[in-house]
């Protein structure tokens, strides 16, 4: 089922496109650019919709990233939510 989440969310999961693992050169760069590239009047719309995210099941952190449109996956839930979580604290 494609889980509601607001477009700002899909803003944040662009920066995790094909070319992301050779663009940065670290997970933390590439949450810190993710982080940028929402506007400041946005930050706190992805920052409330990422703490509901966050303190709900891990499943539905996986879910949301399955259907945001990010090309790079995780093989390990808690490392989806370790990444969310960095993003979520650059905010």
């Amino acid at each position: 089922m494609r889980p509601k989440m607001p477009d700002v969310f899909r803003t944040m999961a662009s920066a995790f496109h094909q070319d992301a693992p050779v663009m940065y050169r670290s997970l933390d760069e590439a949450c810190a650019t993710a982080a940028s590239m929402v506007a400041e009047p946005r930050r706190s719309e992805l920052a409330a919709y990422l703490d509901r995210l966050l303190a709900g099941d891990p499943a539905d952190c996986v879910n949301a990233w399955k259907h945001s449109g990010a090309h790079v996956f995780f093989r390990k839930r808690a490392d989806l939510v370790a990444m969310l979580r960095n993003v979520r604290a650059r905010l």
